[in-house]
């Protein structure tokens, strides 16, 4: 795994409502239960789609996007994602 490959997955589903809600992504922050299902689904999603990523490693790159968001910062993603035209609603949920 690189993490280029949590980096496209994760521009996917920013791209896509339709995987983000496969996913579970909109109850992503509800509790740890439903955390942990969108981190196992988000994994086998990626690998149907090519991208290797393991769970230990989605976690790390959502917890660096939170704390970049915590401080009031983009992520270098997030900055990509505006640069690109991203709406501020859905960067708020990456």
């Amino acid at each position: 795994m690189t993490t280029a490959h949590v980096e496209k997955f994760a521009e996917l589903v920013g791209k896509d409502p339709a995987l983000a809600a496969k996913l579970g992504m909109d109850k992503v922050n509800a509790d740890a239960a439903s955390a942990a299902a969108f981190i196992a689904n988000s994994v086998k999603e990626a690998k149907a789609l090519g991208l290797e990523f393991t769970e230990d490693e989605l976690n790390a790159f959502m917890a660096a996007e939170k704390r970049a968001a915590a401080i009031g910062e983009l992520s270098d993603r997030q900055l990509e994602g505006v640069s690109g035209g991203l709406s501020a609603k859905r960067l708020a949920q990456l």
